[in-house]
């Protein structure tokens, strides 16, 4: 989380919209402007696509994080060292449970392989079978 007051969160709205969730009250234009965009996606695509970009995201901040690690540790700079490994262990605790969360919607949805099965299980239903006029 940025901290308040920081210029980048506060020039792309993030600071006012921490506050907003905090005092309850509404979105600054920037973030009312985000908000519809999300409740769109949500409506287009469905919770289930933002997981799976949440995860990425999440994800992606993580493999560079650890690239960072590596470089730090390679350089001998400790501080940068610590710093990295404290953001990383936080990013994988987050990111497991992103992917966690995507496992188990995929998980309920089937997938393939139970298409295939299905489509077999209902062929063979469909299918004459010995002793029901089939050829044998």
């Amino acid at each position: 989380m940025t901290k308040l007051g920081n210029q980048n969160a506060t020039k792309t709205g993030a600071d006012a919209a921490i506050k907003r969730l905090e005092d309850g009250g509404p979105f600054a234009p920037i973030a009312a402007e985000e908000l519809a965009r999300v409740e769109s996606q949500l409506e287009l695509k469905g919770i289930a696509d933002i997981q799976v970009q949440n995860a990425t995201r999440i994800q992606t901040a993580c493999n560079l994080y650890w690239t960072a690690i590596e470089k730090a540790a390679q350089d001998h700079d400790l501080i940068a060292l610590d710093k990295f490994c404290a953001r990383y262990g936080w990013l994988v605790g987050v990111a497991t449970r992103a992917w966690i969360e995507v496992k188990a919607d995929r998980k309920g949805k089937g997938g393939r392989i139970d298409e295939v099965l299905e489509a077999y299980a209902k062929e063979r239903e469909n299918s004459p079978q010995e002793g029901q006029g089939g050829t044998e």
